[in-house]
């Protein structure tokens, strides 16, 4: 979530970064975060010119870099338990969002996901894929890791999860679109993200736009409370539930209904002509 700045005049600010996800040796650009600033802790700044770069520091320094063994990789052997990627790095602070981990050697039936000092339960799906459910906690970020290990540990991978305030459809304009498709749908709401605001790559963070059971397409954010959706091509005409995600994942249910329907035909006018002061 957004870090109190100390106001130093009017050129210039303050800001004790957060934790984020560090780079490594190999990878030094995982650890490459934007930097934007805001007035009101909603809409930001997009110039993405300023970046910080977060490296690692500790004992484990070489384990956390030297990443997995090509054995470990393919399952061969069990090796140590490595977090690679956060495939839903982002969710509402009502908790419930399904976040994936992709990684290595999740082996342990008790494996907990850890989100600041909450657990929760986590499932493993394989030995690569863990998944955990977030609980409710207040907007922010949130350190992200798991517990694991004959011996139970805490990783120590620096990843975080953003747990934001919930999105709302309020209004949606026009409401009628053509089944034809690339039609601009202005959807007017609350709540709504940008990649850059939380530092997050844009195809998995953003404002992106649902359409009944189509698949989920990238909006185009304007501010926190307007996104532009464009419409699909669609067979035939439906009513279908316009609705936002923040992360591909949970959408949001606000009920409002875009009405898709065929063009209108013209065949013919008759009469075909008409005196130059109009009339019937």
């Amino acid at each position: 979530g957004p870090i109190l700045a100390t106001f130093i005049d009017e050129n210039a600010i303050s800001c004790v970064a957060p934790a984020r996800r560090p780079g490594t040796r190999t990878n030094p650009s995982a650890g490459i975060a934007p930097l934007e600033v805001s007035l009101n802790a909603v809409d930001y700044t997009g110039d993405n010119k300023t970046l910080v770069t977060y490296y690692r520091e500790g004992p484990d320094l070489d384990l956390f870099d030297r990443g997995m063994t090509p054995a470990e990789a393919l399952g061969l052997i069990e090796g140590y338990t490595f977090i690679l990627d956060v495939r839903v790095p982002t969710g509402p602070v009502t908790g419930g969002t399904v976040s994936v981990i992709e990684g290595a050697n999740f082996y342990e039936p008790q494996t907990t996901c850890k989100f600041q000092t909450t657990q929760s339960p986590g499932i493993i799906v394989n030995k690569f894929r863990l998944m955990c459910i977030t609980p409710p906690m207040p907007a922010g970020f949130a350190a992200y890791e798991i517990i694991a290990g004959r011996v139970p540990k805490i990783t120590q991978f620096g990843f975080q999860f953003h747990f934001h305030a919930r999105a709302f459809v309020t209004l949606i304009e026009p409401d009628v679109a053509s089944t034809r498709g690339g039609e601009i749908v202005f959807v007017n709401g609350k709540n709504f993200l940008r990649a850059a605001e939380i530092g997050e790559t844009a195809d998995r963070v953003g404002t992106f736009c649902s359409m009944g059971a189509t698949s989920i397409e990238p909006g185009v954010f304007i501010s926190s409370a307007l996104a532009l959706c464009e419409t699909n091509a669609f067979a035939e005409e439906d009513d279908l539930a316009l609705e936002v995600s923040l992360n591909r994942v949970d959408i949001t249910n606000s009920k409002r209904v875009l009405r898709v329907r065929n063009d209108p035909a013209f065949d013919f006018a008759s009469p075909s002509g008409a005196p130059p002061p109009g009339g019937p």
